[in-house]
């Protein structure tokens, strides 16, 4: 395994950036309108082509998630075919994911939507109940709250589909800007994990793996056009940690060789699965062949679009749902509610991950402000090293319902709030406690790694953009908390593509750049206009 430090990294990929370099210098202006926070260090890397700026615009759209791609992985590894696509394109190594909880089901949909967690209402792997829905009261009754992930309610009673249409109708995405741009377009979500390409919204393939009563994986959900490509991409689950990506990738290629779709999400489940029971970043012997493993399967991925002849017409995104930490002090959230219903408090759900604990009281618990207030304030008392606890207040002014979380207890961190506003919603949780980077709060005392609360390791992904449009071999280093996010990708696919599309302003997130060529003066304004309108969102 190779390892080299961050310096002889940057030395490795980078050179510093010339004054020369039109291109690039007007594309990192374009981000620095959009991200007027970020401190922002630039450097072009020393293999790219001559061409600061791929000419032409994009016609197909390729979204890569390594699920818990710490980027670190990559700067330690080194792995080509990741490392091509970086001097092809542009790399921001400090962007984070940018919602309260950094968890997989969250991510994936908050890139595809381009919209905050609180705006389709499932902000971690709890949800509650809070539509007027006779079909979804079947499977859960209003105002209870459940793990949106539950494997047996999304194979049994397509729970999945049941939420997803609460909002899938009245919210953007970018497979609808697709779908609209392109009438004829196809649009996938290609995965493994159950609770993933199911809540996509606006895709017309959700593939997902289903367990069989003969032990194997086989794909399930909603295939569409894609069915009779997959029937015998079965495996066996006792290789379900060594051959996941490949199965993923096999079906992407099939669905791409054969249908051609104008944008398609992918999941490599592996380097997160293995990283949860062997340590992830601190076990780098042991992810290093997972991580080249995914290398190797992109590698082969850009060979199919070539050989397809859409590689030059394909903005390529590779990135990642979170990080990951080594917890070294183990919380356990059943332990927690089991203490709260002991003095009184009715709780439907208790979640954790690394470094953070979330919970939804029972109805009419969630209702009353002091109730949430009593848990929050006993759970400070009885964990003493919580970095911060909020609790969700809700107020009636004029007439209208406002929701707030309330600390009572705060470091003083502004992250907390930020990721914080970002779950504000009905269906979101009552009570949130933050710890440390290397705090466990997971039930399960076989994941000795995770994800999902606000500390910098969990926080921190790798965003790659390569394509039409996109500066080549350009390293763009933000200070942390203030660069791209999982939310301003979709935007940002859609700039490329038209940095004058008005469907931009209909996204949470803002692009991380425009198109690298010359823009009009009306989309410039117009830009201009869609910054600050994005910005002004993010204040509320």
């Amino acid at each position: 395994m190779p390892g080299v430090n961050r310096r002889e990294f940057l030395k490795t990929a980078t050179l510093t950036l010339s004054a020369g370099v039109l291109g690039a210098a007007t594309a990192v202006k374009a981000f620095q309108q959009y991200f007027p926070e970020a401190n922002v260090e630039t450097q072009s890397n020393s293999a790219a082509p001559n061409k600061a700026i791929q000419p032409g615009t994009p016609r197909y759209y390729f979204v890569i998630f390594v699920d818990g791609l710490w980027p670190g992985y990559i700067e330690r590894f080194q792995p080509p075919n990741i490392m091509r696509l970086i001097s092809e394109g542009t790399y921001f190594p400090n962007a984070y994911v940018g919602n309260l909880t950094g968890n997989t089901i969250v991510s994936h949909q908050s890139m595809n939507a381009g919209l905050y967690p609180k705006r389709w209402g499932i902000v971690d792997y709890g949800w509650r109940n809070t539509y007027d829905d006779p079909a979804l009261a079947k499977v859960v009754p209003k105002n209870k709250a459940i793990d949106p992930g539950n494997y047996d309610l999304i194979v049994k009673e397509d729970l999945a589909g049941k939420i997803r249409r609460q909002y899938e109708a009245r919210l953007p995405s970018f497979a609808r800007w697709v779908k609209t741009r392109y009438p004829d377009a196809l649009t996938a979500g290609v995965a493994s994990k159950r609770y993933l390409a199911t809540y996509l919204t606006h895709m017309d393939i959700r593939l997902m793996g289903r367990y069989t009563e003969n032990n194997t994986i086989e794909p399930y959900y909603q295939l569409g056009k894609a069915e009779g490509l997959l029937n015998d991409l079965v495996i066996d689950r006792k290789d379900e940690l060594k051959k996941l990506d490949d199965w993923v990738m096999e079906a992407a290629t099939r669905i791409v060789s054969n249908l051609m779709p104008r944008y398609m999400l992918i999941n490599l489940p592996l380097v997160d699965l293995n990283a949860h029971v062997n340590g992830g970043p601190e076990t780098l012997d042991q992810m290093y062949p997972i991580v080249m493993n995914a290398d190797r399967l992109i590698g082969e991925f850009v060979e199919t679009l070539k050989t397809l002849g859409i590689y030059d017409k394909s903005v390529i995104v590779i990135t990642a749902d979170h990080g990951f930490a080594t917890g070294h002090e183990h919380i356990f959230p059943q332990k927690v509610k089991a203490e709260l219903e002991a003095i009184g408090i009715k709780v439907d759900l208790a979640r954790g991950g690394e470094g953070y604990m979330t919970f939804w009281l029972g109805d009419p618990d969630f209702k009353d402000n002091q109730k949430k207030r009593k848990v929050a304030e006993y759970l400070a008392s009885v964990l003493p090293n919580a970095d911060a606890i909020f609790y969700k207040a809700t107020f009636d002014v004029g007439g209208r319902e406002v929701m707030q979380y309330v600390p009572v207890k705060d470091s003083g961190s502004p992250v907390y709030v930020k990721l914080l506003n970002t779950a504000l919603a009905p269906q979101g949780p009552d009570v949130v406690a933050f710890f440390g980077d290397y705090t466990n709060a997971y039930d399960s005392e076989t994941i000795v790694a995770g994800h999902g609360g606000a500390g910098w390791m969990v926080q921190n992904i790798p965003i790659i953009i390569r394509g039409p449009g996109v500066p080549r071999g350009l390293v763009v280093e933000t200070m942390p908390y203030s660069g791209p996010r999982i939310v301003d990708i979709a935007p940002t696919l859609v700039a490329l593509t038209d940095p004058s599309d008005e469907y931009i302003g209909e996204f949470d997130g803002r692009p991380i750049f425009s198109a690298g060529r010359q823009q009009t003066s009306t989309s410039t304004s117009l830009a201009s206009a869609s910054a600050a309108k994005l910005l002004e969102r993010e204040r509320l």
